[in-house]
C-alpha cells in the first residue's frame, strides 16, 4: 500500500533502532515486506541497513511487534500530513 518511492520519507520517520528492529523481524515474519522496502532505497542506504541487520541479534516477537507498530504509527502520520500517499486497494 505504499509506493516505493515513498519508502525514503518513512525510513527517515522512524529512528534508526526502531526501523531496524522491524525490519528484522519482518525478514522472518514478512520477508517480502522488509525487501520491498530494502529494495525501495538507494543502494547505499539498502547496503548499509542490510549490513546492519547482519549485526543484530534476533528481536523477541513484542519488540518486533512494537517497533513495527511504531513504523505503522510514522506511517500514518505522514499520510495525514500529506508527505506520502497510501494506494488504497480497489472495492469490487
Amino acid at each position: 500500500r505504499i509506493l516505493p518511492r515513498d519508502v525514503s520519507a518513512i525510513t527517515r520517520a522512524v529512528p534508526p533502532e526502531t526501523l531496524l528492529r522491524a525490519l528484522k523481524g519482518a525478514e522472518s515474519e514478512a520477508p517480502e515486506a522488509a525487501e520491498f522496502i530494502l529494495s525501495s532505497l538507494s543502494t547505499r542506504a539498502a547496503a548499509q541497513l542490510r549490513e546492519d541487520l547482519a549485526e543484530l541479534e534476533p528481536v523477541k516477537k513484542k519488540e518486533m511487534e512494537t517497533a513495527m507498530n511504531e513504523v505503522i504509527v510514522a506511517i500514518r502520520e505522514l499520510e495525514s500530513e500529506g508527505t506520502i500517499k497510501l494506494i488504497m486497494e480497489e472495492e469490487e
